[in-house]
């Protein structure tokens, strides 16, 4: 069982944080969220950030989670519906959990005004559109975009901090020019668990909107995908994020509309700031640079191209390797097929209009092969083509 007994506030030497005391086993272990002091007030002190925190974790050890402290009725409801999809979407890893706490009965107040909306920002393609959509075309009955949120601890392991201070820079940067105050935290969120990020990128960010929870009405999690997509897993989604909302504080996944290429083709490759700014490499390991090589870097830079703005990028090589298909072998079609339409729309050069086509073939084919081996009795044969596709790739002795 995982336990949170006590949740602490305390400020001091430039800094305020809250702190839950968890108890798993016998073990005990504070996790906490800082900010700097200035946001003292903003801070709520109550088990919902450490709830969501520890969602994902409890359920892939399948331990219950429980608190003698009052939470919020909408999460605990929301928690159910969150758990259904989580499940749904990890069902070797995760599985559904009991969470005990009573209900509390006094609701949480804003601190000051006006209402606020803040977002997670990490200059990579979906927070910058985030951003940028909800400055140029605000959404009815949501306060003002005033605030931006980047964390250390979230994307990497606190102890892994190599390039992170530069990082943190190139948001500080972007968001002054947006014209927002960027808010810098951290967290040990990631330094008592296994589980992998992509799993719990949902419920962990919303744990630390709820850590801000007083100063925040509305609070947006980019989305990293679109909403009739069949995509991998991914647990950052509109189930999950929007379930971990309480009575005083709304979590919106944002952006689910549009894929990435369509936000590069418009609001992003629009703006010189995010062609200057973007940071969205897999390998860097939470740095600032990216390394134009591995598959995220290849699949933006297509993006880009093919709406004509690779050229003008700042952060990217400006020209794609004429090998890029090699790398750039996506599981399913939608983001090429969508990176197609805009090259035609854009009368793009004919020549990466026909690689583009090509590579949309060669998908097809592999998804159509892959199908015909998982759904008659060819399934059989799978571990063996996987063995021998394993030496073909394993690199050279010499």
């Amino acid at each position: 069982m995982m336990e949170i007994l006590e949740v602490r506030r305390k400020s001091g030497e430039g800094t305020a944080e809250i702190t839950g005391l968890i108890r798993r086993g016998s073990e005990r272990f504070d996790l906490y969220f800082r900010f700097p002091e200035r946001y003292r007030d903003f801070l709520a002190p109550g088990p919902e950030p450490f709830l969501c925190a520890l969602l994902v974790p409890a359920m892939s050890r399948g331990e219950s989670l429980s608190t003698r402290l009052p939470v919020s009725p909408d999460l605990l409801r929301g928690f159910r519906r969150a758990q259904v999809a989580l499940q749904g979407m990890y069902p070797k890893l995760l599985r559904s959990v009991p969470v005990e706490a009573p209900l509390r009965t006094d609701p949480v107040q804003w601190q000051g005004e006006p209402r606020r909306l803040g977002s997670f920002f990490s200059c990579g393609v979906d927070s910058f559109y985030t951003c940028l959509s909800n400055q140029q075309n605000p959404k009815p009955g949501f306060p003002p975009l005033t605030h931006a949120l980047f964390m250390r601890g979230l994307e990497t392991e606190l102890e892994q901090d190599r390039g992170v201070a530069e990082s943190a820079a190139l948001a500080r940067h972007a968001a002054r020019a947006l014209g927002l105050e960027l808010i810098e935290g951290e967290s040990n969120l990631r330094s008592f668990f296994s589980v992998g990020w992509l799993a719990w990128s949902g419920t962990g960010l919303a744990a630390t909107a709820h850590a801000l929870g007083r100063g925040f009405e509305v609070f947006l999690i980019p989305s990293g995908s679109r909403y009739w997509t069949v995509a991998p897993p991914n647990g950052s989604h509109p189930l999950i994020d929007e379930s971990c909302s309480a009575e005083w504080l709304r979590i919106h996944h944002d952006g689910a509309h549009a894929g990435r290429p369509y936000k590069i083709a418009t609001l992003v490759g629009q703006s010189e700031l995010a062609l200057s700014s973007l940071r969205i490499c897999t390998l860097n390991r939470g740095a600032s640079y990216n390394c134009g090589e591995c598959s995220k870097c290849i699949r933006t830079m297509v993006a880009m191209e093919a709406a004509g703005v690779l050229e003008r990028a700042r952060t990217l090589p400006t020209r794609l390797p004429a090998d890029w298909h090699r790398v750039y072998r996506p599981n399913f079609t939608t983001p090429l097929e969508e990176c197609l339409a805009i090259a035609r729309e854009r009368n793009r050069p004919r020549g990466f209009v026909r690689d583009l086509e090509r590579a949309l073939r060669r998908v097809r084919v592999r998804n159509a092969a892959r199908e015909l081996f998982e759904t008659t009795r060819l399934r059989h044969l799978l571990p063996a083509v996987r063995r021998v596709r394993a030496l073909r790739h394993r690199p050279s002795p010499n």
